[in-house]
């Protein structure tokens, strides 16, 4: 229930708090743990600028016992619904109109699962058929941490000549055989270094 809170489902929180309330006042039981649900809706309506309402909750928790806390949240909560209220009674702010319904869902027509999907583009797509690709932009030092600028190795090409110069010491120190050292002619990089004439 708290999830749902905190993830501003207020609909989806009130149903579950007043579930839990009707659970717990069908076998009698009274006190802090139902207050804390009537502070829990209040924080739901006030959210939701549903003044009333939140009146209603803050007024039903305060005839809990209740730790001294939950009391004086729901007698906050109290005080500001009221004094919305008042503003609304005065014409200083206009009350919220209810919620819409929501629409109900659409119905799948007979017999779609089993129809031919059609192509999403008919001609086809022109992803892909880049032509002439426009500028990589982005500012100079990134574009040298990325490996585009000619002569300079980006992050990667680091690492991958980094891995390579350790292999050919482990091959030195006889740790690693030669023939898993890779050729540094087939090496994947993005910037290669022209080769020497």
């Amino acid at each position: 229930m708290e999830i749902l809170l905190s993830k501003k489902k207020y609909e989806e929180a009130l149903k579950s708090y007043g579930g839990a309330r009707q659970i717990w006042e069908d076998a009698g039981i009274r006190g802090h743990h139902t207050a804390v649900l009537w502070s829990n809706e209040a924080v739901c309506h006030k959210k939701m600028e549903n003044w009333k309402e939140c009146q209603h909750a803050c007024e039903q928790g305060l005839t809990h016992y209740s730790s001294a806390s939950i009391q004086s949240k729901l007698k906050e909560g109290l005080k500001e619904a009221e004094d919305e209220l008042k503003k609304i009674a005065l014409g200083q702010v206009e009350e919220k109109p209810p919620p819409k319904p929501r629409k109900p869902p659409t119905q799948l027509k007979d017999g779609f699962l089993e129809s031919q999907e059609e192509p999403l583009y008919p001609s086809g797509s022109v992803q892909g058929q880049v032509t002439n690709p426009g500028p990589f932009i982005c500012n100079f030092e990134e574009a040298k941490e990325a490996g585009f600028v000619d002569g300079v190795d980006g992050w990667k090409d680091r690492m991958k000549r980094e891995e390579q110069e350790l292999d050919e010491q482990l091959v030195k120190e006889g740790l690693l055989s030669p023939d898993l050292l890779d050729d540094p002619k087939t090496l994947d990089l993005i910037n290669r270094l022209p080769p020497c004439s």
